[in-house]
């Protein structure tokens, strides 16, 4: 059937060269150190911090409770740019 389609529609189906594997230039994410959570007493003034972590291996789920002693040091800390 192939013999029929013009040559400009043939050359999308041609082989073409192989891409060249290059290994990353930095390194991959689960080679990197991990930093841990830091710099939150500089900006909060809290009554506790509640972290949720994943109860099968233990490592944080990427969320937090904050509760606060005042109200208005909620209102005052989320609309303070860091």
């Amino acid at each position: 059937m192939t013999q029929f389609l013009p040559p400009n529609l043939l050359a999308l189906f041609a082989a073409r060269d192989p891409i060249p594997y290059l290994p990353p230039a930095a390194k991959l994410p689960h080679e990197k150190k991990q930093k841990g959570y830091d710099g939150v007493g500089a900006f909060l003034d809290v009554f506790e911090i509640c972290m949720i972590f994943n109860k099968d291996n233990n490592k944080p789920r990427g969320y937090a409770f904050i509760e606060y002693e005042h109200e208005r040091d909620m209102h005052c800390k989320c609309y303070t740019e860091l």
